[in-house]
């Protein structure tokens, strides 16, 4: 009984995850097609669904099965693969926030994140992610872009595995951890009682929504670097199911997973 509801909660995930077809123009980097890097137009493709709509955030986004109670979007791709796909694109990682001996913010190049998605009738819809996270003191949409800390390696002193910090859960963060990925780059406490960030309901489509996000990382005299993306790069998928891809070079920068990682159900443990 316990292995068929697991099923069919993997079931129920794949159904969301492959709500969309590939953005034409980009590359699949993943064994399951949720992640794609699209090299000329800059831009990382991320899919994923819509968790929360209600209460205190600590980040935006975080991988599926990992911290969805306080999260909007769960994405199905691990962090150190997203990680990858900016570095393939050329971003420039900075440093996590630092607190000894004294507070510095994250640092890195800032990353515009996009939010894509259809509505019930199929018309695509889009929204900045920031619309979608609310300062709880001014009442206003989160006002800065992310920035690319990189998040951090740690060493388990009992096994000796390498693990990649973000994959826990820090995908994309609105409060300060040593180990996001995307930080905001100011201070926003990570307490329980004291989160400066809520979901901005108002601005959210319904639980368990299929989403595509859109990260871009902001170039210099890229003129592109602001604009939305379009419908083009959301299409609906065949009555094929969508196989997926080989893998690309671009793939290659993106760090192995261990053989009890690699799995086929749609959680995220790949």
């Amino acid at each position: 009984a316990i292995q068929a509801e697991l099923e069919e909660w993997d079931r129920q995930m794949r159904a969301m995850a492959d709500k969309y077809a590939a953005p034409p123009g980009a590359k699949q980097i993943t064994k399951l097609p949720d992640l794609w890097i699209d090299t000329k137009a800059k831009r990382i493709y991320i899919d994923g669904y819509v968790t929360m709509r209600k209460g205190g955030l600590e980040m935006f986004a975080c991988p599926v099965g990992t911290k969805e109670h306080e999260s909007v979007v769960a994405a199905f791709a691990k962090s150190k693969e997203v990680h990858a796909g900016l570095l393939a694109l050329g971003t420039k990682s900075g440093t996590p926030v630092s607190y000894d001996p004294e507070f510095k913010p994250p640092t890195g190049q800032p990353v515009a994140v996009w939010v894509t998605w259809r509505d019930e009738a199929g018309k695509f819809k889009v929204a900045d992610a920031r619309s979608w996270v609310q300062n709880n003191e001014t009442k206003k949409p989160l006002a800065e872009q992310w920035v690319f800390a990189g998040s951090q390696l740690w060493t388990d002193p009992v096994d000796k595995v390498t693990h990649y910090s973000a994959d826990s859960g820090d995908m994309i963060c609105v409060s300060n951890f040593s180990s996001a990925m995307l930080d905001v780059p100011f201070s926003s406490s990570a307490q329980a009682g004291n989160l400066l960030f809520l979901a901005f309901t108002e601005h959210i489509p319904e639980q368990a929504t299929s989403v595509r996000l859109v990260l871009v990382p902001q170039f210099e005299n890229d003129p592109t670097a602001t604009t939305p993306p379009d419908e083009s790069i959301l299409p609906l998928p065949s009555k094929d199911k969508r196989k997926p891809a080989e893998k690309t070079d671009d793939a290659k920068a993106a760090p192995k997973s261990s053989e009890s990682e690699s799995s086929q159900n749609a959680t995220g443990n790949r």
